[in-house]
C-alpha cells in the first residue's frame, strides 16, 4: 500500500523550520535560571524600612550572626556593596519569622526600579 501526501503549493518549508526553531529557542530560554537582581544599601534600606546605617551595620556583622546580610562587593569599597534579592528574602525569613504577617507584607512589596 502506497501512501501519498499532497502538500499545498504555497507551503513555505523554510518558514516552518524558522518558526519551529524560534519556538524551541524560546522554550530553552524560559528554562534558563533568571538572574538574581542586586540592590544598593539605600535601596535595601527602603525595601526593609530601615535606616541605611542599620543596613550597613548588618552587612558588617559576623558571618554566623542571624541578622547578617550577605553582599556582593562590586568595586572593593563600601559604595560597591550589592545585596542580592535572594539574600534579602532569606534575611527576612530568618529575622521576621516570629511575625508572619509582617513577612508577607514585605515579601509582596514591589521591587525598586531605577527611573531613567
Amino acid at each position: 500500500m502506497l501512501l501519498s501526501l499532497q502538500l499545498p503549493d504555497n507551503l513555505d518549508v523554510a518558514q516552518l523550520v524558522r518558526d519551529a526553531a524560534e519556538r524551541a529557542a524560546q522554550q530553552a530560554a524560559a528554562a534558563l535560571p533568571q538572574p538574581d537582581p542586586q540592590y544598593t544599601v539605600p535601596q535595601v534600606a527602603e525595601l526593609l524600612s530601615l535606616d541605611p546605617a542599620t543596613v550597613r551595620a548588618y552587612l558588617r556583622l559576623a558571618p554566623s550572626h542571624t541578622r547578617r546580610l550577605r553582599y556582593v562587593d562590586t568595586t572593593g569599597t563600601a559604595h560597591g556593596w550589592r545585596i542580592p534579592l535572594s539574600e534579602i528574602q532569606a534575611w527576612q525569613a530568618r529575622n521576621l519569622a516570629q511575625h508572619p504577617e509582617e513577612l508577607a507584607l514585605v515579601l509582596t512589596r514591589p521591587a525598586l526600579r531605577k527611573v531613567a
